[in-house]
């Protein structure tokens, strides 16, 4: 039994790791950001992997850099439902096995050992990196760096600054840098119709950071 785990540039959000899953169509546990990763109780994304890896005999997961892991309650607290969030991001740490992706790896193979029935798996951990910046553009992306470099150009020719080039609705607008900035970083709507695609793709539990604070756990599509 065969798990691919594939970690993707996303620090802060996981725009990248959402449509790599929705693009390829085979994913079965994405895992972003902005939804905490559950590890335990019910509901928790090792059992489902481990659903996943008994129908089919292989899963894929996709993860971002910057996604984090529940942890166990701390002893020290008198609230049963306080749980800790870690943030396992590669720039935190001197280690590189202290990243999420080796991390989250090791995790599996633990869970799926110390199951009632175990199941013996073997993870393959895939860390592209930078490299997806690499790939080399198709038409439709050379067409559309046409555009922004001819406008960017039109505009600082027409004495314009503090500008970015951008279509909105199909048309090539000049938004200020300021507006920009304001809005940034964008985040997954976790509440939103891509998200929700990602969660019918991969039929993965669905948890918030608001669930986890209250100890609560659902399974059900937004």
């Amino acid at each position: 039994d065969g798990v691919g785990l594939v970690k993707l540039l996303g620090k802060e959000c996981g725009f990248i790791a959402a449509q790599a899953c929705l693009a390829s169509g085979f994913c079965d546990l994405c895992l972003i950001p902005e939804v905490p990763i559950k590890l335990e109780g019910p509901n928790n994304c090792l059992e489902h992997l481990a659903k996943v890896i008994r129908k089919r005999g292989h899963a894929v997961v996709v993860i971002s850099s910057g996604a984090c892991v529940q942890e166990k309650r701390r002893p020290e607290s008198s609230n049963p439902k306080t749980h800790t969030l870690t943030h396992y991001q590669e720039s935190d740490y001197e280690d590189e096995e202290d990243c999420i992706g080796r991390s989250l790896k090791d995790k599996i193979i633990e869970y799926c050992a110390n199951l009632p029935e175990p199941i013996h798996t073997s993870v393959k951990y895939i860390d592209p990196s930078y490299m997806i910046r690499s790939v080399e553009a198709n038409a439709a992306d050379s067409m559309y760096c046409f555009l922004l470099g001819q406008n960017a150009v039109h505009g600082a020719m027409s004495g314009l600054t503090g500008f970015c080039v951008g279509r909105i609705n199909g048309r090539t607008c000049y938004i200020p840098t300021t507006s920009i900035i304001k809005h940034s970083p964008r985040k997954v709507n976790v509440r939103g119709r891509m998200f929700e695609r990602v969660l019918m793709t991969t039929g993965q539990p669905y948890v918030t950071f608001k669930d986890m604070r209250h100890g609560n756990s659902r399974n059900e599509m937004i």
